[in-house]
């Protein structure tokens, strides 16, 4: 039994029994809405009348839609905003947090984002970021912060693009690996068929370079004395002045005087006729074998130079009778 739609010629008006004369029962199919296809909005050329299927630019690599920003993720999963998700077809990255940006401008254009249910989300900031790797940092050249989006999505081609990498899928995971040397950069789990990629959050890599950088404050105002900056951090308590103890090797040499010594007239004839000799320390680094000092003897002949480690600076008479 045929079971396609069949218009028959009925001779009365609104009458859709007649044109059908016995030849079967009325088919179940329901005829094709035309009003649907014509609200539904393409995905990658965002027209009308048709799915992204069946859109003649689907083998069209090099079409680009300026007007507007494209990302396909969809999930049910509730969103954690530190982590990043890997979207082949978001082609810019997408943030809803603006700490991921090193970098902000507002955004001045005219686009928005366009999520795969056809929902558009406007965009506030534009900038730059970076991302942290085991094996070094990957660059976020083309980052826009979008504040009602549910996840942190990372366009694989702009990824690609940036860090010169190739970014490979499989059922358990995914690899990010160097385009030249072919070095692993990063890989991750495949989890409910979404690639996400952990991340720190930034305010937290703040503070601890914050507090692993010795007499910042120091350095900032141009290697002041210390009690200069006491006195700077009792009206300003973002001055910080703690690590007294520590030794500023720019100081040194910038502020280090050199006395003036006469021209020597000597002039010798044969080695050993005249030594010159010093002796340098306390070092604040002890050696490995617990010396602290080292007295020097240059003959004026020759320029010939030894040198003697001490650990006491009372040896150095023991050692130059040894010299001598």
């Amino acid at each position: 039994m045929a079971l396609a739609a069949y218009r028959g010629r009925g001779r009365g008006r609104n009458n859709a029994d007649r044109g059908r004369r016995g030849r079967g029962p009325r088919s179940s199919q329901p005829r094709t809405d035309k009003s649907s296809a014509r609200t539904t909005v393409c995905q990658i050329c965002m027209k009308t009348g048709h799915s992204a299927i069946k859109c003649w630019y689907r083998a069209d690599f090099s079409y680009n839609e300026d007007s507007q920003k494209t990302a396909l993720f969809g999930s049910s999963e509730m969103p954690n905003h530190a982590d990043w998700y890997l979207d082949s077809g978001a082609s810019t990255h997408l943030t809803a947090d603006p700490n991921h940006l090193s970098t902000t401008d507002p955004y001045t254009g005219s686009a928005q984002v366009v999520l795969g249910n056809g929902q558009k989300i406007p965009i506030q900031h534009t900038g730059k970021g970076i991302l942290p790797t085991p094996s070094g940092k990957l660059i976020l050249q083309n980052i826009h912060h979008v504040p009602n989006l549910s996840f942190n999505l990372l366009s694989v081609h702009q990824l690609t693009h940036d860090n010169n990498c190739i970014v490979s899928f499989s059922s358990n995971g995914y690899q990010i690996k160097d385009m030249k040397s072919n070095r692993l950069l990063l890989h991750g789990p495949c989890h409910n068929g979404l690639y996400s990629i952990r991340s720190t959050k930034p305010p937290d890599l703040a503070l601890l370079s914050i507090q692993t950088v010795p007499n910042l404050w120091h350095s900032r105002l141009g290697h002041p004395a210390a009690a200069t900056l006491n006195r700077l951090s009792v009206s300003n308590s973002h001055i910080h002045n703690k690590s007294h103890s520590h030794l500023c090797t720019t100081c040194q040499l910038a502020k280090s005087k050199q006395l003036s010594f006469p021209t020597s007239v000597t002039t010798t004839t044969r080695l050993f006729e005249l030594v010159h000799s010093d002796v340098w320390g306390n070092s604040h680094t002890t050696s490995i074998q617990g010396y602290h000092y080292f007295v020097t003897f240059i003959d004026d002949y020759s320029r010939f130079c030894w040198v003697f480690p001490l650990t006491q600076k009372s040896e150095v008479f023991h050692v130059f009778c040894k010299f001598s």
